[in-house]
């Protein structure tokens, strides 16, 4: 049996989606981000020890995690889909 769609951007379960052409999670096209193997690496979360006004000089969380489908970078420099900080890319 074929493993479940989901969404490569924000790894949401596409199962039995028939009248969207966008995530309904985070609202990428389809086409972009739908996926079936979960082989691939779920994600990647690295924090800085370094910590400047209470928060880690850099804190990037890309991709699903463990049980998180998502995960909020927050720092000097942060890096995800939805990141706080004061430099931040997603």
């Amino acid at each position: 049996m074929a493993p479940d769609p989901y969404c490569g951007n924000c790894g949401y379960s596409l199962r039995g989606l028939t009248e969207s052409s966008k995530c309904p999670e985070c609202g990428k096209p389809i086409v972009e981000v739908l996926q079936r193997d979960r082989s691939i690496p779920r994600g990647q979360r690295y924090k800085s020890d370094i910590v400047l006004f209470g928060l880690p000089l850099v804190h990037i969380a890309l991709g699903p995690h463990e049980d998180k489908l998502r995960d909020k970078a927050r720092g000097i420099i942060a890096m995800d889909g939805g990141a706080l900080g004061g430099a931040v890319m997603g």
